[in-house]
């Protein structure tokens, strides 16, 4: 397709045709998992599940591509879902208008071959990370706070986030353990 003709200087053609059956949670449908599931859909990975119980408000307006004037109220994973039908009509996105919890995580991460942490707790991380751990399941981590970014693949074993979010520690102190790792 004439669509995703432009992906093939960054993927081959197979890579590219695999997305279709890609199967993609992203966890937080705000500031950082919008923009995530815009790119996604535009990618064309095939199947995109788009978690967050929360709903748009009038503090968002500047700083989440999926919201505007017309959504404040709205649900920010239907907005998702909404937005990806316009965007790329061949994919398929699911609204779970859930906060992720230990008593949904498994249901809602299960049969995903990809977990994108857009989350906005540590908590909230650390407990996404243990069960994307248990189910075996990658995630990539990505944080996001005024002009401040980062992200990071964590394999199932890695506990990656064990060191960023590091409770003993202050962030120096995870980033010397790292380094000893290294």
């Amino acid at each position: 397709m004439d669509r995703y003709k432009r992906n093939v200087k960054t993927l081959t053609e197979e890579e590219n045709n695999m997305l279709k059956s890609c199967k993609v949670c992203v966890i937080g449908c705000g500031g950082l998992g919008g923009y995530v599931i815009e790119m996604l859909g535009r990618l064309g990975v095939g199947h995109i599940a788009c978690v967050d119980g929360d709903v748009f408000d009038e503090s968002n307006l500047n700083r989440q591509i999926l919201s505007d004037e017309n959504s404040i109220g709205m649900s920010k994973a239907e907005k998702a879902v909404k937005r990806m039908k316009i965007v790329n009509s061949n994919i398929e996105a699911t609204a779970i208008k859930e906060m992720f919890t230990q008593k949904n995580a498994i249901e809602i991460l299960e049969g995903n071959h990809v977990v994108v942490d857009a989350l906005d707790s540590i908590d909230s991380r650390l407990l996404l990370q243990n069960i994307c751990e248990e189910l075996k399941i990658p995630l990539v981590h990505g944080a996001i706070a005024g002009w401040y970014g980062q992200v990071s693949t964590v394999l199932p074993g890695d506990r990656t986030l064990d060191f960023i979010y590091s409770r003993k520690n202050n962030s120096k102190g995870a980033t010397k353990q790292l380094l000893k790792i290294c």
